[in-house]
């Protein structure tokens, strides 16, 4: 008898042990409505509501991850961006009894496009998109926090085009998996040679100008120890028109994930007297105590969809052209990041010569730079490169990589292969460029990752999958880590992940070198 009554004690606290560590779940959409929810502004979601799965698989782009029969989400009757009302939703207050709060979350990056935690009316916790458009399972840590009252909010507020999903939020003792772990999706999957982790927004367009954006931006490590970012600016409506981008702008800060960038101002505009009629899309370097600094400078607006020339015909629009270049690439130098010289036009090509980037190779300077071959409107997509011993003069004109595509026309602007980056991991060469077509994973937010035993050459087949972020460009920090920036005219600032290589090499292995080293 005593033996029994022991057993059943047993059993009873094993069973309590269990009960107590199952998820709580907070919403899982699969009611088909937000009665649990609370309303604040307009309703920005696609339908009013959760989308049902008959409903996302008509979609164009209908994503993959999310759980059940329902999602919420923002966003268009193709899956895709769009402009939203502004507003979102507020959970009813639940009380943290779990150390991990996970959701399933997809979407852009933009500072209020996101999910956030409420404890005592303030945000303690928020989460963004990170690029992808299908759903992956993300959490955060909440332990501190146990027995207290708290709200999960859901809001999209964005003056432009914009994303967010969300699916499956829950308490649970079990973590999410950690960004360099995150689930590679079977479909449509994310390259197995690098994962990319979660990004931060580091430095806010609004602190430019209320209602501008920062178009493209470039971190530089610099001669008094601080890092520097460099940015085009102008005002929103100027993300279709480069030809109202007419300022390079400065932030600076001690560390690279510094939580506060000081925005120093305006420091480079366009000059007429170097037949600048924009700034657009820098890339800084510092080397031998001076700072380099690599933009467009000019170019023709985007004037809409043409006859093509005789004999030719384009896949786009009916078999239209259009006519956007010949952008051309110019050259700033500086002694302290802040005072600069501009001297002119270093690459003119055609249809257009943009989105630079300098890498050397032992004893030489290489530029890659988007561009055509041949280089007219009919050539093929391609990242080009020229070389150059004082990084004021360049000369040659070689292909690095040759896109497949029937025509150089700048739309879609999906298909372009641009904002090429090159660096060695080992004895392998990669040069990261995209979005190349028109996959819309997310806009035309990735980069597909090319290797090569050389510098000078990539096959367009050999493709390793792809990395989403845009705009931006890979540093390393004092320590030697990785990291990669998104910036386009959509993103509302400049944004930083880490990047986690899958190899075993040494961090001192690369042509590209810890900042400060």
């Amino acid at each position: 008898m005593i033996n029994r009554s022991i057993f059943l004690f047993f059993a009873v606290m094993l069973t309590a042990l269990s009960c107590s560590k199952q998820d709580i779940i907070i919403d899982d959409f699969e009611s088909g409505n937000l009665d649990k929810w609370q309303f604040v502004g307009q309703n920005p979601f696609y339908n009013g509501g959760p989308v049902s799965e008959d409903t996302i698989k008509t979609w164009q782009h209908s994503p993959v991850g999310y759980q059940g029969k329902y999602l919420l989400a923002t966003g268009d009757s193709q899956g895709r961006h769009n402009s939203n009302r502004d507003g979102g939703i507020i959970s009813k207050p639940f009380r943290i009894n779990r150390n991990y709060l996970n959701f399933h979350l997809a979407g852009e990056l933009y500072p209020r496009v996101r999910i956030y935690l409420l404890i005592n009316k303030a945000i303690v916790r928020e989460a963004f998109g990170n690029n992808f458009y299908d759903l992956q399972l993300r959490g955060w840590d909440v332990s501190e926090f146990k027995g207290q009252e708290a709200q999960f909010g859901i809001e999209d507020i964005s003056s432009g085009k914009t994303l967010l999903r969300v699916d499956y939020i829950y308490l649970s003792d079990t973590p999410a998996p950690a960004p360099h772990n995150w689930v590679k999706l079977a479909d449509r999957e994310r390259s197995p040679l690098v994962s990319v982790g979660e990004f931060k927004l580091i430095f806010n367009s609004n602190t430019v100008n209320k209602n501008w954006q920062i178009f493209g931006s470039s971190l530089v490590y610099g001669h008094d120890h601080k890092w520097r970012l460099y940015a085009a600016a102008a005002p929103e409506k100027a993300a279709k028109n480069p030809q109202e981008v007419k300022y390079i702008v400065l932030a600076e800060a001690s560390s690279l994930n510094a939580e506060k960038w000081d925005f120093r101002g305006v420091v480079l505009y366009a000059d007429e007297n170097t037949q600048e009629t924009f700034t657009w899309q820098p890339f800084v370097i510092y080397n031998n105590k001076t700072y380099y600094m690599y933009y467009v400078g000019s170019g023709k607006t985007w004037s809409g969809w043409q006859d093509c020339p005789a004999g030719t015909q384009m896949p786009w629009s009916g078999g239209k052209c259009g006519e956007q270049g010949p952008y051309s690439i110019y050259c700033a130098t500086s002694k302290d990041g802040l005072t600069w010289t501009q001297h002119g036009q270093v690459i003119k090509d055609s249809p257009f010569a943009f989105t630079p980037y300098i890498h050397q190779v032992k004893d030489q300077w290489f530029m890659y730079y988007a561009g055509a071959e041949p280089a007219a409107i009919t050539g093929k997509h391609a990242i080009v490169f020229a070389t150059s011993q004082d990084l004021l003069h360049w000369s040659g004109r070689s292909i690095a990589l040759l896109d497949n595509d029937q025509g150089a026309s700048p739309w879609p602007e999906q298909s372009f292969i641009m904002q090429p980056q090159v660096f060695s991991r080992g004895n392998t060469w990669y040069l990261l460029a995209g979005p190349i077509n028109d996959n819309n994973l997310s806009g035309d937010q990735c980069l597909h990752i090319f290797t090569s035993d050389s510098p000078q050459q990539w096959d367009i087949t050999n493709a390793n999958k792809r990395i989403f972020a845009q705009g931006g460009s890979i540093v390393r920090d004092t320590d030697g880590a990785w990291y990669i920036t998104h910036n386009n005219s959509m993103s509302g600032g400049t944004w930083l992940a880490p990047l986690y290589w899958n190899d075993t090499l040494s961090k001192w292995n690369s042509s590209i070198m810890p900042a400060g080293r």
